[in-house]
């Protein structure tokens, strides 16, 4: 019997080292775990992550990616809170400037994913003080003129924003699926990548990956593009298993490249493409993982590198950890993919609420109790109110006095 278990047991172990992709993956519990100590390391003394610095930061990339990478997990925290911060920040900036930016589109298109992981409908939003209705996905999609002026990150993210649920296309629409799908595939080069530069890009790729993988199984021609932009991403692979962009190895690069095999489908830990030396990309992207729950951008000093502090949490690393971590949690444990809202639960309660100024409640109080002050103390109008109040008193008993009398006559 012993040795019956030690020969199965020696071929377990050639089989591992000989097929490295079949290896034992990182379990749900342990991506959960990863996801927390984020959590906990931005929360610091607050109760919630949704407070605070991270409140105040609503409406920007500083803030907008918290609420999403906790709502892949299903994170209790203030979503409400923080929906109702991303609404006034909206609308101060509809009020002050008539939209978001001139020219980056991908400001929309990261609110609209904010504002689902929130529970909101990006359809109706807020409501301005002139009483005109917010909608996300018509001033930033369906009908934006220069979707692509900050370059091909609006075509990708403006695609990923329809993506996110079913949403019904105007007859009159400028941009569809369809038509920032065949913009996309227009621009992917020979090599099968996506750039801005035309040098490989692995992090433009990957997320035009996220674009078009709900796509792929109806369309042929972006499935193979999809097979194209995987090919691209396994031959720049580092043989750690991770990722570099523009020359320097670093987290964010792994944690794009994780989200978008998961939302192809793809296993980031077990498929041979990108296994190396036996390490994969989520492998790499937890080798970023700090003492203290963080994610660092990079343990190199490169000079043309402007978030080379090696060691340090850095924002950018630990935002998209999060989403990379939920969603590998989500293909683990089969939920839908990270950027697919089609089950969740939205509402446009309270979109039409106009925000009051701080201390409205306490100013109208004070106000109430100042005029009733002032009205006491004079004697003039002491002396009207009490002869008022003494008068409706006797029309009232008057007017109670006839009824009964009416009524004891008839009978």
């Amino acid at each position: 019997m012993k040795k019956t278990i030690c020969a199965l047991t020696a071929l377990y172990l050639i089989f591992i080292f000989t097929f490295p992709c079949f290896a034992a993956t990182v379990t749900p519990q342990d991506i959960r775990a990863a996801a927390e100590g984020i959590i906990d390391y931005k929360k610091g003394e607050n109760e919630n992550l949704l407070s605070g610095d991270i409140l105040d930061a609503a409406g920007s990339t500083a803030g907008d990616w918290y609420p999403f990478g906790m709502s892949l997990f299903g994170f209790s925290d203030d979503y409400g809170a923080y929906l109702t911060a991303l609404r006034n920040n909206v609308r101060e900036r509809y009020e002050e400037d008539g939209s978001l930016s001139a020219d980056k589109a991908t400001e929309w298109h990261r609110v609209i994913i904010a504002c689902l992981a929130c529970g909101g409908d990006p359809q109706k939003f807020c409501v301005t003080k002139n009483g005109e209705t917010v909608d996300l996905l018509a001033d930033g999609v369906f009908f934006r003129k220069n979707l692509a002026r900050q370059g091909i990150n609006g075509y990708i993210w403006g695609l990923i924003a329809l993506n996110t649920r079913d949403y019904p296309v105007p007859a009159d629409a400028l941009n569809t699926k369809e038509s920032i799908l065949g913009e996309l595939l227009s621009r992917q080069l020979e090599n099968g990548c996506w750039s801005m530069t035309g040098a490989g890009d692995v992090d433009l790729t990957a997320m035009t990956l996220f674009a078009i993988s709900p796509l792929c199984e109806e369309n042929a021609e972006a499935a193979s593009a999809a097979q194209k932009a995987l090919s691209f991403l396994s031959e720049t692979q580092l043989e750690n298993g991770g990722f570099a962009q523009d020359g320097v190895e670093n987290c964010e690069s792994c944690a794009v490249v994780v989200t978008a095999l998961c939302s192809l489908g793809v296993d980031p830990e077990t498929d041979a493409r990108f296994v190396k030396n036996g390490k994969n990309p989520v492998d790499a992207l937890l080798s970023y993982r700090l003492e203290n729950g963080a994610f660092t951008h990079s343990f190199s000093l490169d000079e043309n590198d402007p978030y080379a502090v090696p060691n340090e949490a850095n924002d950018m690393s630990c935002q998209q950890a999060l989403y990379a971590l939920g969603a590998l949690y989500r293909y683990r444990t089969g939920a839908p993919a990270a950027f697919d809202f089609s089950e969740a639960k939205i509402s446009s309660e309270g979109y039409y609420d106009l925000p009051r100024e701080p201390g409205a409640v306490e100013n109208a109080a004070k106000n109430a109790g100042e005029k009733l002050g002032v009205f006491l103390s004079n004697p003039g109008k002491r002396s009207a109110a009490v002869s008022a109040c003494l008068a409706a008193a006797v029309i009232s008993l008057s007017a109670v006095f006839i009824s009964r009398r009416r009524k004891k006559k008839k009978q």
